[in-house]
C-alpha cells in the first residue's frame, strides 16, 4: 500500500550487562514526521510543473516531477497522491496503457487536471472524463456544497454573493455535463453559467477532476487556496 505520512512516536528498550556483569535495562523514545509525498506528472510544460512544485512544497508537501517517460516505471505506493498534469496527454490520448497500469495498481488518489485529467479518466471510462464535457473560458467555480471540507480546511474558501469562487485570472477549462449523477460521483464545484456543467468534482473517491487547464501563476490567492484545499482533502 502506500507509505502514510504523518508523525510517528516510536519507543525501544536495549537489555544487556554493564562492565561488571551486572543486568540492566535502558529506555529510550523519539519522534519523527513523514511529509506528505506528491507526484506531479508532466510531459511538455515543464515551466508550470515547476510552479506547481513550489506551490506544494510551500505548504508542506514533498513533490516530484515524474515525465510522462517515466510513468510506467515509477513504484507509486512511495506517494499519497499523484496530481496528473495538464499537459499530460496527446490529443485523444494518454500515455500507454503500460504506464495507466502502473498508476493504477498502487490505488493511490490521482488528481487530474484540465485536458491531461479530462483525457486520462476518459480511457478509465469515468463519468468525469472524456467525451462527458464541453470547454471554454470559465475562471471561476460556483460551491455547490460550503460544508465540503475542500471550501474549508485547511483555508477557508470565501465566495461573493452568488456563491461564485474566482479561482483564476484567466484560463481554458472543460467542464463536466452532469445532469443526474451517478452515486460515486461528488460535486463539489459548478460553472456559474451552467446549471449542468462541473470544473470540479470527485468520481469513486479516488479520482478528482480538477478542471481548469493554467498553473499556479494564473490563479488568484483564493485560487491556490482551494488547490492547496483539495490536495489536502485526498490525502487526508
Amino acid at each position: 500500500g502506500a507509505i502514510r505520512s504523518g508523525g510517528y512516536f516510536v519507543k525501544a528498550t536495549g537489555w544487556g550487562r554493564d562492565n561488571d556483569g551486572k543486568p540492566f535495562v535502558r529506555h529510550a523514545s523519539t519522534g519523527f514526521v513523514i511529509r506528505p509525498r506528491i507526484a506531479y506528472i508532466w510531459r511538455v510544460d515543464f515551466t508550470t510543473a515547476l510552479a506547481f512544485q513550489e506551490l506544494l512544497q510551500q505548504e508542506g508537501f514533498t513533490v516530484d516531477l515524474i515525465p510522462m517517460a517515466q510513468v510506467a516505471q515509477v513504484r507509486w505506493n512511495r506517494y499519497s497522491l499523484a496530481v496528473v498534469g495538464a499537459d499530460s496527454n496527446e490529443g485523444s490520448l494518454w500515455g500507454t496503457q503500460e504506464a495507466i497500469d502502473n498508476l493504477l495498481e498502487y490505488q493511490i488518489p490521482l488528481l487530474g487536471l484540465g485536458e491531461g485529467g479530462y483525457t486520462l479518466f476518459g480511457q478509465l471510462e469515468l463519468d468525469i472524463g472524456a467525451p462527458n464535457g464541453w470547454h471554454g473560458h470559465e475562471a471561476r467555480t460556483f460551491m455547490v456544497d460550503p460544508d465540503h471540507p475542500v471550501w474549508n480546511m485547511p483555508y477557508i474558501i470565501r465566495p461573493d454573493d452568488n456563491r461564485n469562487v474566482q479561482v483564476y485570472q484567466k484560463t481554458q477549462h472543460v467542464g463536466i455535463y452532469m445532469l443526474k449523477p451517478p452515486r460515486d460521483v461528488v460535486l463539489i464545484g459548478r460553472e456559474p453559467e451552467s446549471a449542468v456543467h462541473y470544473n470540479l468534482l470527485q468520481q469513486g473517491g479516488r479520482f478528482m477532476l480538477w478542471g481548469f487547464q493554467a498553473g499556479p501563476d494564473a490563479m488568484t490567492e483564493t485560487g491556490r487556496h482551494l488547490f492547496i484545499n483539495v490536495v489536502s482533502y485526498l490525502i487526508r
